[in-house]
């Protein structure tokens, strides 16, 4: 009689930058038989992390404090690893987050306040298998902000001038963000140029506003 082999069990990376919240979705996720490889704080060093571990899917949050987000964070992994497969874990809820989830590669987008045990196993189980997950309230409000042709800052500017965007919004000046992006002051007079230019902006304080509006700068 021919032996069989129980099925390998998914192997997932969990970030989150509070630890307590990280090591109970740890704990929820065994009890459904799905194994966490590692636990990280941040995503400054997410690339480096997955390539020791090499994760099945990675359980990733939006926001940590004041280091870099799950949203760059995913975008960066997947320039370099093209097949990582993510869920996004987040108690921000906003369409424009929800939105800028998928568009920058989750294959899945879990409020914390809507997750479970079951629902988070399920939407992992999904990804695995290279599918993108959907809560049914998710799924509404993608195709209302399609119809509503919704595009954040996110959607609409690059890396760069992403960058450039929170500094104005944070007042920095032309010297300032180009000594911390390691380029020279006309280079970010072109990038602020371009930014306000995408967003239709001239003013700081509209700079800032549309900043905190999504949530990309705390008020």
């Amino acid at each position: 009689m021919k032996k069989t082999h129980p099925a390998k069990s998914i192997q997932v990376l969990v970030a989150d930058d509070h630890s307590f919240l990280a090591s109970g979705v740890v704990g929820e996720l065994k009890k459904e038989g799905i194994e966490c490889v590692a636990v990280l704080i941040s995503v400054a060093n997410l690339i480096s992390e997955y390539e020791r571990s090499r994760p099945d899917v990675l359980v990733l949050d939006v926001s940590y404090g004041d280091e870099v987000t799950g949203f760059s964070a995913l975008s960066d992994l997947l320039q370099r690893y093209p097949d990582a497969r993510a869920v996004f874990l987040s108690q921000h809820d906003d369409d424009e987050v929800i939105s800028e989830a998928y568009r920058v590669g989750g294959l899945s987008f879990i409020p914390k306040r809507k997750s479970s045990r079951l629902v988070l196993a399920e939407a992992i189980r999904q990804v695995h298998a290279g599918n993108t997950h959907l809560l049914p309230e998710i799924a509404d409000q993608l195709a209302r902000l399609s119809l509503q042709g919704l595009a954040s800052p996110r959607a609409i500017l690059t890396q760069r001038e992403l960058k450039v965007f929170e500094m104005m919004a944070r007042g920095h000046t032309n010297e300032e963000m180009a000594k911390v992006l390691g380029v020279t002051p006309r280079m970010v007079s072109i990038n602020s140029q371009s930014v306000k230019t995408k967003l239709k902006v001239e003013r700081s304080a509209e700079i800032t506003l549309l900043a905190v509006k999504y949530k990309i700068i705390e008020p």
